[in-house]
């Protein structure tokens, strides 16, 4: 293989590596929140009684022992209290 094909080789495979997350698939779960972690984690309990871990993405909140951490939690438990 010349060089110049191992470079168009090369930048085809970084090329789809770097393409690769826009192509992940997002799982749907339907359930009640019953734990907040942190602003951007929370703990829902799905209608199997199994409690799935959720990770929300984009979403950027100070962590729990960070100034104004406490804030993002307190909104998650508010919400779901409402939804009751």
């Amino acid at each position: 293989m010349s060089f110049i094909n191992f470079k168009r080789v090369l930048f085809l495979v970084l090329l789809c590596i770097a393409f690769l997350p826009l192509f992940a698939v997002a799982q749907e779960h339907i359930g009640r929140v019953v734990g907040v972690a942190d602003g951007d984690t929370i703990t829902i309990l799905d209608d199997r009684k199994q409690q799935i871990k959720v990770r929300l993405a984009e979403i950027d909140t100070p962590e729990s022992a960070q100034p104004y951490g406490r804030v993002p939690s307190r909104s998650y438990r508010d919400l779901s209290m409402e939804k009751r």
